[in-house]
């Protein structure tokens, strides 16, 4: 019998049109726009990418992964923690720190137990620090010999602001965004049809750059243990080499 699903990502175990031919990727996106373009990018023959938008941040993104994930059979209880009932597919949770302006301490404890937890359950986490866009940036520019002038959302914004308003080359889209004034990247290229047009069309090859910058962050930071305080970084990288590696 043919089983019928409600929903793209309510991704039965019995459903075996997915698990017996393709590694599957399961990614909880808190955005709902551009997050889920841009990792749905990555699908070919080999793999299958499933992307969930809209997934909340932190806390509510894990609980809400592993909630989906047992109950579609994916996630099974095993002692004190939940494993995965099959090594045909990987779960990630994609969210932002979400800086807190009045210092931070509420949401970076959010932030590291959300990591935590997720780690001892089988999920991996994609975070950023402060925000996604921090890994759109990357693929443009290296900032790890000036990480104090990017450590909040708006810095990144500023930079992507300057850079898309000032193309050399711009394509037909953002010549139309463009006639917006002011322009702004987060009003006007977050847009599922604006980020796919301009933003990704931008930036999908130079994907190795991104790698490379995001590991240089990833480095300065590696003898902090407190994730919350590891900023600017990102660990998108290390989803997206996930990605590559397994559509080969």
């Amino acid at each position: 019998m043919k089983v019928v699903m409600d929903k793209p990502w309510e991704l039965k175990v019995e459903d075996k049109r997915s698990f017996d031919t393709l590694f599957t990727f399961i990614i909880f996106c808190e955005d709902e726009n551009s997050e889920p373009i841009y990792f749905k990018s990555f699908e070919n023959s080999k793999i299958k990418v499933n992307t969930i938008g809209n997934s909340q941040s932190m806390y509510r993104n894990i609980s809400k992964a592993i909630d989906k994930c047992v109950n579609d059979g994916i996630l099974m209880k095993a002692k004190s923690c939940y494993e995965l009932v099959s090594d045909g597919y990987e779960i990630w949770c994609v969210y932002d720190r979400d800086f807190d302006e009045k210092g931070g301490t509420i949401s970076g404890i959010d932030f590291n137990l959300s990591i935590e937890t997720a780690n001892k359950n089988s999920i991996n986490v994609a975070w950023s620090n402060d925000a996604f866009e921090l890994w759109i940036l990357l693929h443009l520019f290296d900032i790890s010999n000036d990480t104090e002038n990017y450590l909040k959302r708006t810095d990144y914004y500023l930079k992507l602001k300057t850079y898309f308003e000032n193309h050399s080359d711009p394509n037909e889209d953002l010549i139309k965004v463009l006639h917006h004034k002011p322009f702004y990247y987060k009003k006007h290229l977050k847009s599922k049809n604006n980020f796919k047009n301009i933003v990704l069309s931008e930036i999908k090859d130079l994907t190795d750059n991104a790698i490379n910058n995001a590991k240089k962050l990833e480095k300065i930071h590696a003898s902090e243990i407190d994730f919350s305080k590891k900023i600017p970084c990102t660990m998108v990288h290390k989803l997206v080499i996930s990605l590559i590696e397994k559509s080969k």
